[in-house]
């Protein structure tokens, strides 16, 4: 009982640390130097060792056969993992400059465009002569890894997983894309379906009104002169023809207000787009009462400004630093204030709803106050909101809707 019970003890360190014994041990060490080992300010007493190292109580050591270290697998990636295809090394070449592992294709097809030097350390390497088979090794990896194939399947579908997560915003950026070209191919429809109907109107009414007030005025000047070449040509007395110039003058408002009637109000599809909005940003409901919140929230705004620059200004107005913290939000509300959920319950409109517009978005930089106004199908007289928020505990609802599509 007594050497079984020695045996599981840990050995004893026969030197016991005090700062006396210390004091001693630095007193007899000639040319005393600061480690620069430790972290703390004391005097190296024996080369490459520290304090710690020299007192320290020794580990018991593991006498049960049965007693197992489990380690997951990705701890030991980085040593079976070739430096020069990134992947589980295959037919493992050892440099014997070096020592280190590479697959053989790998490290052959190096020394075979001319690098002839070790990818990790950049040791020279004379020729293929310098490598050797680790048969050794290969089993090692057909321990850990028996089916090798599947474990690469696995790894390639948790990494995509992970950069689909990590860059769900970027489904914004799709979708905006997707939405522009739906709306050019009906804008693109509805001018295929029309074009007869404007022939017929121009047919009609071959006089219309002036684009803008140049053409107003040049056609002005074109009906005076015109009266006025004829009253010359009549011999007419002065006073004649100052009454066909107002006559011109009615004969023209009379034509213009005509084709102004006839045209009618230019429909949405025509119509250039505001370059001036208004928006409303206010604070995400689910952030914190603590959050600094703005007095105003109404913005008037070019469609041109970016979420980046608009952050920028709402820092300015909370008096804060630096936006790392801020991010925007697009909540899903949108869609009735802009009339969309309305366009899409309507039969035979044509119009969808994409689906990532049902969640709250997390806004980019990069991204325009167009860009969003786009993406509803409408124009830009409706109100947009918007919210910010400080806290990463606020999900984003794009990231809940890739996973809902996943699944």
């Amino acid at each position: 009982m007594t050497t079984a019970a020695a045996a599981a003890s840990p050995p004893q360190n026969p030197y016991e640390f005090t700062r006396e014994e210390y004091n001693v041990l630095v007193q007899k060490t000639p040319n005393a130097q600061l480690s620069k080992r430790s972290e703390y300010e004391e005097v190296e007493l024996v080369e490459d060792c520290t304090l710690y190292d020299l007192y320290r109580q020794p580990r018991a050591p593991v006498t049960d056969p049965r007693a197992t270290k489990t380690l997951p697998v990705r701890v030991l990636n980085a040593e079976l993992t070739c430096p020069i295809c990134l992947g589980v090394i295959r037919s493992t070449m050892v440099v014997m400059e070096c020592l280190h592992r590479f697959c053989g294709e790998c490290i052959q097809k190096c020394l075979r465009l001319s690098n002839r030097e070790c990818p990790s350390c950049r040791i020279h390497i004379p020729s293929k002569r310098s490598l050797r088979r680790d048969e050794n090794f290969d089993a090692l990896i057909s321990k850990i890894y028996p089916d090798l194939a599947a474990f690469e399947r696995d790894e390639a579908k948790l990494i995509e997983e992970i950069n689909r997560s990590r860059h769900y915003n970027n489904a914004f950026t799709e979708s905006a894309k997707v939405g522009a070209q739906n709306q050019e191919k009906i804008r693109r429809q509805l001018g295929n379906g029309g074009g007869k109907k404007k022939a017929t109107e121009s047919e009609a009414l071959p006089t219309a009104a002036p684009s803008n007030g140049r053409a107003a005025r040049r056609e002005k000047k074109r009906s005076v002169s015109e009266s006025a070449s004829d009253a010359s040509s009549a011999n007419d007395s002065t006073s004649h023809s100052e009454e066909d110039d107002e006559v011109a003058r009615k004969r023209l408002r009379g034509s213009s207000a005509s084709g102004l009637s006839s045209s009618g109000p230019p429909s949405s599809a025509g119509a250039a787009a505001p370059s001036v909005v208004n928006i409303r940003v206010v604070l995400h409901p689910d952030e914190s009462a603590d959050a600094p919140r703005m007095k105003s929230s109404m913005f008037v705004t070019p469609t041109a400004l970016k979420i980046g620059s608009l952050k920028r200004q709402i820092a300015r107005f909370l008096n804060l630093s630096s936006t790392e913290s801020m991010r925007m939000v697009l909540p899903r509300t949108n869609c009735e204030a802009s009339g969309l959920n309305r366009a899409a319950a309507t039969p035979g409109s044509g119009v969808a709803i994409r689906k990532d517009l049902l969640f709250d978005q997390e806004l980019e930089n990069h991204l325009s106050i167009d860009d969003i106004y786009q993406q509803y199908q409408s124009d830009a007289a409706w109100e947009l909101l918007l919210q910010y928020h400080f806290s990463d505990a606020i999900v984003n609802g794009v990231a809940q809707f890739i996973s809902a599509a996943s699944k």
